[in-house]
């Protein structure tokens, strides 16, 4: 089952969101950015009133559930002219791996993504750390090429090697 997400009392006081059964079916608790906070005051405000506490329902104010977030999300790429397949899985990964190039421990990764094991968070790492390769590589400072057979190159390192002259 995808996550079904429930609010504490007073989620947005404490920036925070509890996700009672999620991938895994591991509850956990998840900090919020400025930006969920905000998106899920905004999402309050135009929520029906009804006194169920997850903060996402389908049509019949049940939690929404698994297919019900798959559905969403293929409508809305549809209608954003995303053509490229994807998944909860997909965001869910794509949001790891941003995390792991950010910097974000091991441990962290491994709360936030409700894994048993420290191993299954590391694949993540490991992914940023190759990531992090291709963009030194990427953007390491290369001077031009110059022919040291060419005049102009041997003329300068000769200038460099030249004994200075003082004036009287």
């Amino acid at each position: 089952m995808a996550g079904t997400l429930a609010t504490y009392p007073d989620p947005l006081l404490k920036k925070v969101l509890q996700v009672r059964v999620g991938k895994g079916m591991t509850a956990r608790t998840i900090e919020l950015e400025k930006k969920g906070v905000q998106s899920f005051k905004s999402w309050l405000a135009v929520r029906p009133k009804i006194t169920d506490d997850h903060l996402f329902l389908n049509r019949d104010d049940e939690p929404l559930g698994e297919r019900g977030v798959q559905k969403l999300l293929a409508k809305y790429c549809a209608i954003a002219g995303i053509t490229k397949r994807i998944s909860p899985h997909s965001l869910r990964h794509t949001f790891a791996s941003f995390k792991a190039e950010a910097g974000v421990s091991p441990f962290q990764l491994q709360q936030w993504l409700g894994h048993s094991s420290l191993e299954t968070t590391q694949i993540y790492v490991h992914l940023a750390r190759k990531n992090a390769r291709k963009v030194m590589e990427a953007t390491t400072f290369r001077q031009p090429y110059t022919d040291p057979c060419e005049p102009a190159f041997i003329s300068r390192r000769v200038a460099r090697h030249r004994p200075a002259t003082t004036e009287r």
